[in-house]
């Protein structure tokens, strides 16, 4: 018989446990940041790889919003069918670059000088598919040329020299062409607009190849008339312009890095 008198004895142990296990949560944050990562690098240089057609193509493939462009549409796969990385394309992605370089120094050199205004306002520079085209236009206060001939104006010569050099300089191919505007030509029954835009075309070449362009780089001269104006009046006096283009690679191949000057 228990003695009522005596109280039990308790006895508590601490009983201490070791961290438990964390899981692999953090593997699966790890993996996705990588994942992430990979495809932020793979981003980037599809960018760099593509040109702007091919980048058309990748947007329209993925819009769900807009149909089909046509270039993406007639080619096998959103990329037209071409490899994302050619060596066509690796020439125009260094070529590219300096035509901007071209296009950035020509902004430059026409900003100087006392003349930098009326020279500037004459000229449009932008990036086409073809290339890097330079457009000297015609205002109504001044003009390239002598009305209904191809003699060129004190302001051409001015233009001319101040690109020429700059040009000069790049290995791309050049084409020139020669636009009117839609104004009939009614000094000579045999002679038109035609004649005359090929005529200011040859005399443009003519000055180039004057200001250390090689004449080795042009590939092609040509007039158009008033078959491709750019403003919605055929007869503004914009219209009149004289186009120089410098090639993408891809379009005709750079001239030779060591290819002088010759004579004309």
């Amino acid at each position: 018989m228990t003695n009522p008198n005596m109280r039990p004895i308790i006895i508590k142990r601490k009983v201490v446990k070791a961290a438990g296990h964390h899981g692999g949560a953090w593997k699966v944050a790890y993996a996705d940041f990588v994942t992430a990562m990979m495809a932020f690098f793979l981003l980037m240089w599809l960018i760099n790889a593509t040109t702007e057609e091919q980048k058309g193509g990748i947007a329209d493939y993925f819009s769900p919003d807009i149909p089909m462009s046509e270039r993406a549409a007639v080619a096998d796969g959103m990329l037209n069918g071409d490899a994302i990385l050619t060596s066509e394309d690796l020439a125009d992605d260094k070529t590219d670059r300096e035509m901007t370089e071209v296009q950035a120094t020509l902004n430059a050199e026409l900003a100087k000088g006392a003349d930098a205004g009326e020279l500037t306002k004459h000229m449009f520079i932008h990036m086409t598919e073809e290339g890097l085209v330079i457009e000297v236009v015609d205002l109504a206060s001044g003009d390239l040329f002598r009305a209904g001939s191809a003699v060129p104006s004190i302001l051409l010569r001015q233009i001319i020299g101040a690109i020429g050099p700059i040009v000069g300089k790049a290995r791309n191919r050049i084409g020139v062409s020669g636009h009117t505007d839609a104004s009939l030509f009614v000094s000579a029954a045999d002679y038109d607009n035609w004649e005359l835009s090929s005529d200011r075309a040859n005399v443009t070449r003519r000055l180039l190849a004057d200001s250390d362009v090689s004449a080795n780089r042009f590939v092609t001269v040509e007039g158009r008339a008033a078959s491709d104006p750019i403003s919605d009046d055929p007869l503004a006096p914009e219209n009149r312009r004289i186009s120089i283009t410098l090639f993408h690679a891809s379009k005709f191949p750079l001239a030779p890095a060591d290819e002088k000057r010759t004579a004309n």
